[in-house]
């Protein structure tokens, strides 16, 4: 980044009794540049930009930061923060006024500038602005446990992108209460940009339609133009206890679970494109296990059910519904022989070395299903077995 005042006949200097005045250029050369002005009094140092200033956000001019101010100064012997603000035209939607405030660790090199761990309430944020692309990317990542009458654990990320082919904020995150078998999960998109790998994996982190099907939910949008939310729930059978034990020679526990998946579409590409869709889920576990010291033994068994739907419509006249429900039933069995606890596990360890236990384990799973589609498109109807 060049830093230029030269005297020109475009960019004057004047030193008189009220100090020194020099207009110059800050700039990367052949990627962008803002006219400045430096100040320099008897009391005080400052460089200002000069007003009604514009910053390209992509390479076409088409979305950009108009009427940017922005300035530092010398306080105590050491320069402020670099501040600048803009309002934010051209971005489809996104129309804000936007202020920067440099801060943190700032890396340039000659195609881009990162701003790197700038504090938040959840982590540190980083910026970077890629003057070739002409793209400005800002990025969060948390994951911290809160302390209350339950321990919470939280993680998420969170992402905005202005570049040429248009923008986007995405959020997503979980939560997690251990001691309570309570857990969420959410994720959202809004703006208007080309659907990509990259927004799909991080959907796929957070959604349980991925999770439980393999694919992402059948209104999650082609391309992104409008919103999409999606936000799962899951928390104990609040009128079956559950737990564990183990007392050595025997073992058991009782699991389980209940929970709602909800998802949103809004799009605005082509016409406008609605969205809904929502699953229920329910899973039970149990597994008992024993040992009479030279042999053990145990069994496990896991029962889920999920049912599913979504549905959309297009002001184009496409439409469908599609719905799926299905049972899954998991089980395990082992045995094994030498010095084994109830799990068949090493009763104690010898200087660092388990006593002999020999363990064999069997599982398998069957799913039976129904799945349907009926739309615009295609009409059908199947039953599966896995």
């Amino acid at each position: 980044m060049d830093v230029a005042f030269v005297g020109d006949p475009a960019h004057a200097q004047t030193l008189d009794d009220k100090g020194f005045v020099a207009r110059g250029r800050v700039s990367e050369p052949g990627l962008w540049g803002l006219e400045v002005t430096l100040f320099r009094t008897l009391d005080s140092t400052a460089i200002w930009v000069v007003p009604k200033e514009s910053l390209n956000v992509d390479e076409a001019g088409a979305r950009k930061m108009r009427n940017v101010v922005g300035n530092m100064r010398v306080v105590g012997g050491t320069w402020t923060n670099f501040t600048f603000s803009g309002d934010l035209v051209g971005a489809n939607g996104a129309t804000s006024y936007m202020t920067f405030v440099v801060k943190g660790e700032v890396e340039a090199s000659g195609q881009e500038v990162a701003i790197k761990n700038i504090p938040s309430p959840f982590g540190g944020i980083n910026l970077t602005y890629d003057f070739v692309k002409h793209r400005l990317v800002g990025s969060l990542h948390y994951d911290r446990s809160l302390q209350g009458g339950a321990e919470v654990k939280t993680s998420g990320d969170a992402e905005v992108l202005i570049d040429g082919d248009g923008w986007y904020f995405l959020a997503a995150g979980m939560m997690k209460l251990p001691s309570e078998g309570k857990e969420g999960q959410a994720a959202m998109i809004f703006g208007s940009y080309p659907m990509n790998d990259h927004i799909r994996s991080i959907f796929q982190n957070y959604s349980f339609v991925y999770q439980e099907y393999g694919t992402l939910p059948a209104i999650f949008p082609k391309v992104v133009a409008g919103f999409y939310f999606e936000a799962m729930a899951a928390m104990p059978i609040p009128i079956i206890p559950s737990g564990e034990f183990d007392f050595g020679l025997i073992s058991g526990e009782l699991k389980h679970q209940i929970g709602a998946d909800v998802r949103m579409s809004m799009q605005f590409s082509e016409g406008a494109t609605f969205g809904l869709g929502q699953s229920v889920f329910a899973k039970i576990s149990v597994g008992l296990g024993g040992s009479v010291v030279i042999v053990c033994a145990g069994v496990s068994a896991e029962l889920k059910t999920v049912l599913s739907w979504d549905g959309q419509y297009s002001t184009s006249g496409a439409w469908f519904v599609d719905g799926d429900g299905h049972v899954v039933l998991t089980g395990s069995t082992y045995v094994g022989a030498g010095l084994c606890d109830s799990n068949c596990e090493s009763i104690v360890e010898i200087g660092g070395i388990g006593t002999p236990c020999v363990k064999h384990t069997e599982s398998g799973s069957v799913k039976l299903g129904i799945h349907g589609h009926y739309g615009s498109d295609y009409k059908k109807l199947e039953f599966y077995w896995e």
